[in-house]
């Protein structure tokens, strides 16, 4: 019975493992929110699982409810929470892939602008050649 305890902490290792590796690259993250709470119910379902398999004191006794009703109803609650454990960080995931394709189009619109002199106001052509304003602008007006 112990060792059974025993490997089920074990598989909080590579949890906190995962945590840990999240946690180094934080910056590159837009929210780290959806990964803690994803953690929190991995944590959670993990504690349910751990409590009712290993748990010696009979609680179903305690709230009057037959055993197999409380086995069955915990076991829907904790299968609720994994899904939920999984759920949140692909949340995560996907807001920070939509917050970087975001960044991406916003760096491309902006490398897309006129490239103006801030001392002489002129701006760059294609080609590479400096012209006044003035002529950019009569040119746009002609087109």
């Amino acid at each position: 019975m112990i060792l059974h305890v025993i490997f089920d902490f074990l598989v909080l290792i590579p949890l906190a493992y995962a945590f840990y590796t999240l946690w180094r690259e934080l910056k590159i993250f837009r929210s780290f929110i959806p990964f803690i709470i994803g953690i929190f119910f991995i944590l959670i379902s993990k504690f349910s699982e751990l409590f009712l398999n290993h748990l010696s004191i009979q609680i179903s006794d305690h709230i009057r409810i037959s055993r197999e009703t409380f086995d069955l109803v915990f076991s829907i609650i904790s299968g609720f929470i994994d899904v939920f454990g999984v759920l949140f960080p692909v949340i995560g995931f996907i807001q920070t892939v939509e917050f970087k394709r975001a960044l991406e189009r916003k760096i491309r619109n902006l490398e897309a602008l006129l490239p103006i002199c801030a001392s002489c106001k002129k701006y760059r052509s294609e080609d590479g050649i400096w012209h006044s304003i003035e002529k950019y602008l009569t040119e746009c007006v002609e087109t």
